[in-house]
Formats: C-alpha cells, structure tokens, sequence
C-alpha cells in the first residue's frame, strides 16, 4: 500500500484518520495488493491497514501485482481477503464498483463495467 514511494504509514496517519482525510482530499482510490503488500511491506495479513481504511470508508480496490512471480490471480487477491480479512460477498462487490469508479476509461466505458457487474451479482 503505497503513495508515490512511500508506505501509506509514512505519509500520514491511518490510525488518527490523518491518512484517511488525505485520501479523501486528494481524491485518491487505493489499489490493494494484498500478497505483494505482505511479502514487501507487512509481513502477513494482520499487520496489513487494510481492515482500518475499509472500515474509515476509505475507496479502495483489490488488485494483483506482478501476478506470474508471486502466482496471484485477481480471484486468489479475492478469496484472500474473504477468506482472512472476513470481507462478505457484499463488501468484494463494491470494491469491484470502486475499481470501476476509479478505471481511466470514458464514462460510456464505466457504465456498461456496471452493468457486467451487476449482471454478473444479479439481482
């Protein structure tokens, strides 16, 4: 989890909400590699900011980094964050809608992601 070059923690506080407020004010969605995250910068799972900034609401995605070294598939990224972070069905969709909201495409292009998405939920 980083900003430019450094880790989230070095920039402001996520535990004081001072991380928090700059996301919000920067307009920022954070792009979440939990595998790559642990073995760089957190060691594991628990020590990962993850539960706090999507509990402070704070938009974030969940993503792969260097899927072929680190074997991760954007499923695997998925089930990692159900399985150990107990996010619900409910919470992976809407990280989804925010990888959506915060995709460099035409709005045109966002709106029918949305609708795949919702199809794919269903009803």
């Amino acid at each position: 989890l980083r900003l430019g070059q450094a880790p989230l923690e070095e920039c402001a506080s996520v535990h004081a909400g001072g991380g928090v407020a700059l996301v919000e004010d920067l307009g920022i969605t954070l792009n979440v590699c939990l595998t790559s995250n642990c073995k760089l910068v957190y060691g594991d799972l628990e020590a990962h900011p993850i539960r706090e900034l999507w509990k402070s609401r704070v938009p974030l995605t969940i993503n792969t980094d260097d899927p072929e070294t680190l074997g991760v598939s954007l499923c695997s990224e998925l089930k990692l964050a159900a399985d150990h972070l107990l996010m619900s069905q409910k919470d992976l969709i809407a990280v989804q809608g925010n990888a959506i909201t915060a995709a460099f495409c035409s709005e045109r292009k966002k709106a029918r992601l949305f609708e795949l998405l919702g199809n794919f939920v269903g009803p």
